[in-house]
């Protein structure tokens, strides 16, 4: 099967940035079997402390910055008002991938370095 060119799999103007993380062990400890998605959980709580300026709220759905703020952007991101494409739905896909190391990580040791990388995608790219 001959694949199919990169320009027919991506659209010219999707905005792409693949971000790679090396981030070296403080202490012994376990990793879970998901960890992208523990990676992606703990990376979502530690942006929304950083920049909800309304915490007291649970969901992003209602706050007056939904549009202008990069947590609902990346982990909680509404379809834009302006647009008649997707405008029906409460919510839309996130624009992030996570890629966990390729080998299968259980535990660390003080100086290991773990390694993954994230893709953000279209309007995500901007923050």
């Amino acid at each position: 099967m001959t694949p199919m060119p990169s320009s027919l799999l991506t659209p010219p103007d999707l905005a792409l940035a693949h971000l790679h993380f090396h981030l070296r062990m403080t202490q012994q400890g376990n990793l879970p079997e998901t960890v992208g998605a523990a990676l992606r959980g703990g990376m979502a709580l530690l942006l929304k402390r950083q920049v909800c300026l309304y915490p007291q709220h649970q969901r992003c759905v209602g706050c007056p910055l939904l549009h202008n703020c990069v947590y609902p952007a990346i982990f909680e991101p509404a379809p834009p008002p302006e647009r008649e494409v997707l405008s029906t739905h409460e919510s839309v896909p996130l624009p992030i991938v996570l890629q966990p190391p390729v080998e299968t990580v259980t535990s660390c040791r003080p100086g290991d370095v773990f390694t993954f990388g994230v893709v953000l995608v279209g309007r995500a790219t901007r923050h």
